[in-house]
């Protein structure tokens, strides 16, 4: 069994990415991951796939200005050369910030702020 490394990469969720699920959103982090060429780990099974951990689901509709994700390395790497692996590979919208040796759990989860607009027009006896 090889040494798992953690690193605990943090990311922007922006533009068109907003209308897509989180399922979706996972496969998409998979194939920026498969496409960086870095020594990932994967998961055992018969159908095994790149090993990694969301703390909690991305809502729809929303963007995400700072969220992380832990991912899980067969071999320790710089924190800025996975950085700039994943910034290679990345689309519009999708923003990597920082990458950070992960820690045995996940780090404190920030407190969440939504902002919501709602437009009363068109909405007869609102006060």
């Amino acid at each position: 069994m090889n040494a798992l490394y953690r690193y605990h990469v943090w990311f922007a969720k922006t533009g068109s990415l907003i209308y897509i699920s989180h399922l979706d959103f996972q496969r998409l982090i998979h194939r920026v991951l498969r496409r960086s060429r870095l020594p990932v780990c994967f998961t055992g099974g018969f159908n095994p796939r790149i090993k990694l951990s969301f703390p909690y689901a991305l809502p729809l509709f929303l963007t995400a200005r700072r969220e992380f994700f832990t991912l899980f390395m067969d071999e320790a790497r710089n924190p800025e050369v996975i950085l700039q692996e994943l910034r290679r590979q990345t689309l519009e919208g999708l923003d990597f910030l920082s990458v950070s040796p992960g820690l045995q759990k996940f780090p404190p989860q920030p407190q969440h702020q939504y902002i919501l607009t709602v437009s009363a027009e068109g909405i007869e006896g609102w006060k």
